[in-house]
């Protein structure tokens, strides 16, 4: 798990610089990164849904735009708090994100008893998807230790066996599903919807194999728990919407953006675009060349052991089809592979969801971290059982550390991109710059003055204006501290 923060750090800062924690500058700095540090600014002065230095004259109000990940922006607030500093905080939490999907990675591993090295090798692969690193941009998903949570839970519900102990006793059975399940659904809203399909299709598998209603009772209550806590994440926006009336200028979304932003096949089992073999990005790039609704998925790519995974699910869900036997994990993994998917493909359920329910759940390409796990399980549980039925004993001792190790190795090649430097310091220098900038014009300006920005932008989700990247007008507010601000208003 530490080696996992030094190798990400390193991967993102270079040799030797890695091996000091950059708290300089953050790791991105950019549109929906900007709105991060903008929104830990507001932390750390006021609070997450007010603030008075922006959105001059009236304030900047956040309550007509649900964000529903209380669990993530709390962690947030607290680094914010112990180090005074939104770039910390922020680097931190990245940084932080990797030994702790690791560590719930390996835990469900081995709940799946799958054997040690492996389990290892499994979450090491796991924990550095392209999609961790992509991702940065969207800091809060980058803490996806739930996935693997929700697939132990599903893996229960489907083999029959209780979800939680003591579940004889009506009021600990309560209290125990309201805070493992609805506080999983505290940590992304997105996550909690997969983990709903993920939790209800092993469900109503387990309850058929086993023709047991008791099942489908418990995953009735996980998915009730999980519902209930993504509406107390968003009770502050209920409230305000309740008493106010709902704002229709906020996050107006289409149904038709569920296909733009939906998961495709293909680009789970190509190449990332940053892959360090020239050959192997150049694949990755014509695709996109090429083929339409090509947007935010790009960046969906499980890596070669990912995709040798999806390979290894199809194959256990043929043989079972016809008839042959197969390992009840690979079944499970496969039955849930096959459900995600059929639900967050282009022209998938999603679409319908969209249509007939709500538009306001539109990435569903972000379900490739959900997909990356059973595939990854799914290729590590295969190599092990073909180690335990063709290799000896004494072979298998050498041969399984050593074959895990040589896959983690290729996982940290094939799924991170090679250090930039030339990036950070641009990076750091288009950072500094505008640190100076702002800080210029505070030392020019009486305490309290307030600005008048241009060009007017609607927040949130404005888009690109020109030159202007979305949430660029936000650096007045970042870099300031005594300042106020017009952006940002809604």
């Amino acid at each position: 798990a530490c080696l996992t923060f030094f190798i990400a750090s390193l991967v993102l800062s270079g040799w030797p610089d890695g091996f000091v924690i950059n708290v300089e500058y953050p790791f991105a700095y950019t549109t929906d990164t900007i709105m991060t540090l903008y929104l830990m600014r507001r932390e750390i002065e006021d609070s997450y849904f007010y603030s008075l230095r922006s959105g001059y004259p009236f304030g900047a109000d956040l309550r007509d735009f649900p964000m529903p990940a209380a669990g993530d922006f709390l962690i947030l607030k607290i680094l914010c708090h112990l180090f005074g500093s939104e770039v910390a905080a922020f680097n931190l939490y990245f940084l932080l994100s990797f030994p702790v999907v690791f560590v719930f990675s390996y835990g469900a591993l081995r709940a799946f008893a799958l054997g040690r090295p492996f389990a290892v090798a499994g979450a090491f692969v796991f924990v550095f998807l392209p999609f961790h690193f992509f991702r940065l941009i969207h800091l809060v998903y980058t803490l996806y230790f739930v996935v693997p949570v929700f697939f132990y839970f599903g893996y229960r519900l489907f083999m029959g066996a209780p979800l939680l102990t003591n579940e004889q006793r009506l009021w600990a059975s309560v209290l125990a599903y309201s805070l493992v399940f609805g506080g999983m659904a505290s940590f992304n809203v997105y996550y909690a919807v997969f983990g709903v399909i993920v939790l209800s299709s092993a469900a109503v598998a387990g309850t058929v194999a086993r023709r047991d209603h008791k099942i489908l009772l418990r995953g009735a209550c996980a998915a009730i728990a999980m519902t209930v806590g993504a509406v107390a994440n968003r009770a502050p926006n209920l409230l305000h919407t309740m008493k106010y009336g709902a704002n229709p200028e906020v996050a107006r979304r289409s149904p038709a953006e569920s296909e733009i932003y939906g998961l495709k096949l293909t680009q789970l089992l190509l190449p990332h675009l940053q892959h360090r073999s020239s050959a192997l990005r150049e694949v990755a790039e014509e695709y996109i060349r090429i083929f339409p609704l090509t947007g935010e998925n790009r960046i969906a790519a499980l890596g070669g052991v990912g995709s040798v995974g999806v390979m290894v699910l199809l194959g256990a869900v043929f043989c079972q089809l016809v008839g042959r036997p197969v390992d009840r994990r690979l079944v499970f993994f496969g039955l849930i592979f096959a459900v995600l998917f059929v639900v967050t493909t282009i022209g998938g359920l999603s679409a319908l969801f969209a249509l007939l329910v709500s538009p306001q759940i539109r990435g569903w390409n972000r379900a490739s971290v959900f997909v990356g796990f059973p595939a990854i399980a799914a290729f590590f549980l295969l190599v092990e059982l073909l180690f335990t039925r063709y290799a000896a004993p004494r072979r298998r001792a050498f041969l399984v550390p050593s074959g895990a190790l040589l896959v983690g190795l290729f996982a940290v090649w094939d799924q991170a991109a090679a250090p930039c430097p030339d990036c950070n310091g641009a990076l750091r220098r288009k950072f500094l710059g505008d640190q100076a900038f702002v800080q210029h014009i505070e030392a020019a300006l009486p305490p309290g003055a307030a600005i008048y920005q241009l060009p007017y932008m609607v927040f949130p989700e404005r888009g690109r204006l020109h030159h202007l990247d979305d949430y660029g007008l936000a650096i007045g507010f970042l870099h300031s501290t005594t300042l106020r601000w017009s952006y940002a208003g809604m």
